[in-house]
């Protein structure tokens, strides 16, 4: 891990309290990821929470952020967080010595994410194919007690028609991704949904770390789209009063786009496998849901089937010994035979905590 020896008055800070964040604040970055930040004032020196491998460094020119209008809070508090990982942990046989729930929870570290909102106006033309459900009967044979009967069964088709019309509708907060590994990063934290959002509250924001948008809003444009068009399907959809949509297309323009900065809280930590790779692990702060990479002891998994491998040559030679001594003492060679039994047992059970530590990270490889 690489080490700053900076101070935390090394970084650069604003004496009196920002106009945007209303607060005394201080920009750094990850000199290994390249992650930006926002920290307090008095916040010491701290490693990155986004990669775990290197402590944050003064950053002297920041990248222009908008003032955050929303953020969620954090509903769930250390103990709560430490529960989730104690969850997620469980079922990994055999593991790294850091992946153990008491060291992730002393490693945890507040941290706030950023989601930018959009509103905008939009003005033009649809079309599309409505699918309306409908019920029909029909009818199965079914030979039972010597003769047939006939039973009627409901099934749904949906018929499909085509619509189209005019649109003019103002879209509120929609939410895009204001950082590039957060869609991946959502599938395992779940939601945050926007009905959980509270006007930006400063104190809320002291004790955690900032994490700066590197998705700009020149450039999110192409994920918001996607986001108007969507909430137009859906409002469509409803306006023809189907239950199914589909081939839905939009020619409109968009009017009015004005873009604003959402805070959503997770909290971080990590731990290290054999190889002394991090893995950064994230708890969604609301829910409680956990985002990482579960990795196996593949070094475990070889030390256990070391250690059965070399029991199985033990209790086979000490098997063949009361055999031999069977001539000597008759039920030593009832024990021997036995003891030969146990020793295939133990040879053939020997190479299962390798081949699982095996298969277990590699059927994982894809979370990384």
């Amino acid at each position: 891990m690489n080490a700053a020896n900076d101070s935390a008055d090394t970084y650069p800070v604003k004496p009196e309290a920002d106009p945007f964040w209303k607060f005394p604040f201080k920009a750094a970055v990850c000199s290994n990821c390249g992650a930006s930040y926002i920290l307090a004032e008095q916040a010491k020196q701290q490693l990155c929470p986004m990669c775990c491998k290197a402590a944050l460094e003064p950053q002297s020119n920041p990248p222009d952020i908008p003032v955050p209008e929303l953020q969620m809070p954090f509903t769930l508090d250390n103990s709560a967080a430490s529960r989730s990982l104690a969850g997620w942990t469980r079922g990994v046989w055999l593991h790294p010595p850091e992946f153990d729930p008491a060291l992730l929870s002393r490693r945890l570290s507040p941290l706030y994410l950023p989601q930018w909102l959009v509103d905008g106006k939009i003005t033009g033309a649809w079309d599309t194919q409505v699918g309306f459900n409908y019920q029909v009967m029909s009818s199965h044979e079914a030979y039972d007690a010597g003769r047939w009967t006939s039973q009627q069964t409901p099934e749904t088709h949906v018929r499909w028609e085509p619509r189209a019309g005019q649109i003019e509708r103002l879209y509120k907060n929609l939410s895009v991704p204001g950082l590039e590994e957060f869609p991946r990063m959502a599938a395992g934290l779940g939601g945050f949904p926007i009905q959980n959002a509270r006007p930006y509250d400063p104190a809320q924001v002291l004790p955690a770390v900032v994490r700066l948008p590197n998705i700009p809003t020149s450039k999110a444009w192409t994920l918001a789209e996607p986001r108007f068009i969507q909430e137009a399907a859906h409002e469509c959809q409803g306006a023809a009063g189907g239950q199914h949509i589909e081939q839905f297309n939009l020619q409109a323009t968009y009017r009015g786009l004005n873009w604003t900065l959402l805070l959503v809280p997770v909290f971080s930590t990590y731990y290290r496998d054999d190889a002394g790779t991090v893995y950064p692990i994230f708890v969604n702060a609301q829910t409680g849901e956990v985002f990482g990479v579960k990795r196996a002891s593949q070094k475990s998994g070889w030390t256990w089937t070391a250690v059965l491998a070399s029991s199985a040559l033990l209790v086979f030679v000490l098997g063949f010994l009361l055999t031999l001594a069977a001539g000597l003492f008759v039920p030593a060679g009832l024990i021997g035979g036995l003891m030969f039994v146990l020793a295939v047992v133990l040879a053939l059970a020997s190479p299962v905590p390798a081949v699982w530590a095996w298969q277990f990270n590699r059927s994982r490889s894809g979370d990384q």
